[in-house]
């Protein structure tokens, strides 16, 4: 694709938000939920001006009309590959910029390496926020320890929930803010396409063995989701091991 326009900066559009990057991806690492190069993260930004870069596909299995609410929009997504621990240190490194094409069939992309295989899932999301909650700007997807573990040992998604809800006073408020899928092959548009069904009506969705997704008005308050969700989880796995009928 041959445009006019010269590409945006991403250092000016990024700008604003590398002090919250920063600081959820140092939380991240800290934690062990993002071990290796795990985790990812988006930022949904207004519209933008077509520009010269490379343009790529979007995933297979997501349509035009699934993401027709992001023509046009700009979004700042974490790299394949980086870092969580690389990027509290350096935020910038591990960001791409993509703008989504007008048509919702593409999307241009400015940076030296692509984007997260959960592109998927942050399309999906942020197709449904767009026009259900566009205050909610930022998904986090991460690996919470006990949250997993859980997962494990709770496999079908309505007892996970109530195992949870139960477990935790603080669960009280993520109530009806929470749902959970049965396993699906992570990166894929399978999962994609669930998830964005589930945020019509909630903030975070856990994926069994594998981890959960959040979005928030930024990407601090979409980890308070997680944070409240993985001590749940934590306190029912220590109950379990104390006694075999935990109350609640």
């Amino acid at each position: 694709m041959r445009l006019k326009n010269p590409p945006p900066s991403l250092k000016l559009l990024a700008s604003p938000h590398l002090d919250a990057v920063a600081r959820v991806a140092e939380q991240l690492a800290r934690r062990g939920w993002a071990e290796a190069n795990a985790g990812n993260f988006s930022i949904r930004l207004g519209a933008l001006a077509d520009f010269r870069a490379e343009t790529s596909p979007m995933p297979a299995g997501l349509t035009a009309r699934l993401l027709s609410p992001l023509a046009g929009r700009a979004l700042l997504v974490k790299t394949a590959g980086a870092r969580m621990s690389d990027i509290a240190r350096d935020p910038r490194s591990g960001i791409c910029l993509l703008r989504v094409h007008n048509e919702a069939t593409g999307f241009l992309r400015l940076g030296k390496t692509g984007p997260t295989s959960e592109l998927p899932a942050h399309l999906a999301a942020h197709a449904v926020l767009a026009r259900s909650r566009p205050e909610h700007t930022c998904v986090l997807h991460t690996h919470p320890t006990a949250l997993i573990a859980l997962s494990l040992v709770t496999r079908e998604p309505t007892r996970l929930l109530r195992t949870l809800s139960r477990a935790h006073a603080e669960m009280e408020l993520v109530k009806g803010r929470l749902a959970a899928l049965p396993f699906i092959l992570p990166g894929s548009s399978a999962l994609a396409r669930s998830t964005g069904r589930a945020l019509r009506r909630c903030d975070a969705v856990i994926w069994p063995r594998h981890g959960i997704i959040a979005t928030g008005t930024d990407l601090e308050r979409a980890l308070d989701l997680i944070e409240i969700c993985d001590k749940a989880a934590d306190i029912a796995l220590r109950a379990k091991c104390a006694t075999t009928h935990p109350r609640g």
